[in-house]
């Protein structure tokens, strides 16, 4: 039996009379017991304040509910049955005294452990943070253990690219939490499960099969070049897009936990990068719109390109070390923000031999970030009214040398996984795997082995380039000011 269904029974709610039940724990307004409710098909009201609960109780629909107010006025007694939840009504062996000395999230991870464990386990002061302590790296591998379930149900379809998308999110949430869990060991049990995502996804991506993403409605923003066409659809008098460059899936999800005591919540898109995904082609396709122009540019101006899709509005872009103030905003209708601390610390960091995970690029961004101005310049941005959205150009893998080095054809010093080459050389290349970029017809991207990289035979580095969905799945997201 669960704790939900124990409470259930203990209140009686299947009961058809009226209850009020004056919850003085918050366990009954948690998402756990609300979710429980609704799928048992239990009506209820929830009810925060005397005037919410009055006119609940004279509702002739309205059988259960659930409110937060302590003192019941008498005169509700006559149209309810008054009942009062308390830490003592708790389905489990405890100590009230010891359950008060901790918070109602951890309360709720406590009951959601004793329910997997033993609810009758006695808990007591003494021993209450040893089993909390169990509790959290109970739910830490449960997690973890669901988005590699996630992950499997998905290997088993029929690959398209919404389920590459969803793929590249998946493994990007679980590389993250493997990091914020201090669990870098199970890096090594990912090998297995990285080279089934690798093998799902490489094949349909290289005969060209993305192309059919282009025919998809810009609003759907399946690629990065339709972030400007919806961009440019946005309703709205002020409105800021930021670029985080080289920010994959788990980068993502390291900068929302970032942001996590900034008061915003996401609405979360998944797209592709361009393919080869380096930032002068891929970044050039979010301010040029373009999926095939970006690939005939001698140079990029992310300014000029910007100001071309809105000629009546007054424009600016800052740069990472740009001063974002109300004064510097002034008058400004559309700005956009360049940051690139993921992409210069990635290529900055030094990994041992054999490294295989980001940990160590993960914890010198939290540095970064901690020390940074972004959440002070982003409150700015919507404190003075912007709709703002965040995207990424790409996002990049731990990579291996190969031991073979062909700077000379490499488009980014930094991004090793990939080449872009005219078709009149290929020849040189017919050892590697290669594909036709869709709809440009003289250009070839060529390929390193599975995550090598052009470089020095195991030299190891976060690179960028190549085809994985660490490196072409990105988010592109709208901020939401609550």
């Amino acid at each position: 039996m669960t704790w939900e269904n124990a409470i259930n029974i203990k209140l009686n709610l299947c009961d058809i009379s009226r209850q009020i039940i004056s919850d003085r724990t918050g366990i009954l307004f948690s998402n756990e017991f609300i979710s429980f409710l609704e799928s048992s098909g239990i009506s209820y009201n929830l009810s925060y304040s005397l005037e919410d609960l009055t006119k609940s109780s004279e509702s002739a629909v309205i059988k259960i509910v659930i409110t937060s107010v302590k003192d019941i006025p008498d005169y509700l007694s006559v149209k309810a049955d008054i009942k009062k939840f308390a830490l003592a009504d708790l389905p489990i062996n405890a100590d009230v005294k010891a359950l008060e000395s901790i918070t109602l999230p951890d309360i709720l991870l406590l009951l959601n452990y004793l329910n997997a464990t033993n609810l009758l386990q006695s808990i007591n002061k003494d021993n209450i943070q040893t089993i909390l302590n169990c509790a959290k790296q109970y739910k830490q591998s449960t997690y973890i253990d669901t988005l590699k379930i996630k992950i499997d149900e998905i290997l088993l379809t029929v690959v398209n690219y919404d389920n590459i998308l969803q793929l590249g999110c998946l493994y990007g949430e679980l590389q993250f939490y493997i990091y914020k869990y201090s669990n870098d060991s199970i890096y090594s049990s990912l090998k297995h499960l990285q080279q089934r995502i690798d093998e799902y996804s490489f094949n349909y991506i290289i005969k060209g099969n993305l192309k059919n993403i282009f025919y998809e409605s810009a609003a759907k923003v399946k690629s990065v070049s339709s972030i400007m066409p919806f961009f440019k659809s946005v309703s709205a008098n002020k409105k800021a897009l930021i670029c985080f460059d080289c920010m994959g899936m788990s980068e993502w999800f390291l900068l929302n936990d970032y942001f996590k005591n900034l008061n915003i919540s996401f609405c979360t898109n998944l797209s592709f990068s361009l393919i080869p995904s380096i930032t002068s082609i891929s970044r050039a396709s979010i301010y040029y719109g373009s999926n095939t122009d970006v690939y005939k540019l001698s140079s990029v101006n992310e300014t000029k390109a910007l100001q071309h899709h809105f000629p009546d509005k007054n424009c600016k872009l800052f740069r990472e070390k740009d001063d974002i103030s109300s004064d510097s905003l002034l008058g400004f209708d559309v700005v956009s923000v360049i940051y690139n601390f993921f992409d210069d610390i990635s290529h900055s960091i030094v990994f041992p031999a054999n490294y295989e995970s980001k940990a160590i690029y993960f914890e010198a961004v939290k540095n970064y970030l901690d020390n940074s101005t972004i959440i002070n310049q982003i409150r700015i941005l919507l404190d003075e009214g912007y709709k703002v959205f965040f995207c990424s150009d790409h996002g990049s893998v731990i990579a291996k040398g190969n031991g073979k080095k062909i700077d000379k054809y490499l488009q980014d010093k930094f991004a090793k996984r990939a080449c872009l080459i005219d078709d009149s050389i290929l020849a040189e290349f017919l050892d590697f795997p290669q594909m036709q970029i869709p709809f440009v017809e003289d250009k070839i991207l060529v390929l390193p082995e599975g995550r090598t990289m052009f470089d020095y035979l195991n030299n190891v580095e976060i690179s960028h380039g190549g085809i994985t969905v660490d490196e072409i799945v990105v988010p592109f997201i709208e901020v939401i000011k609550c």
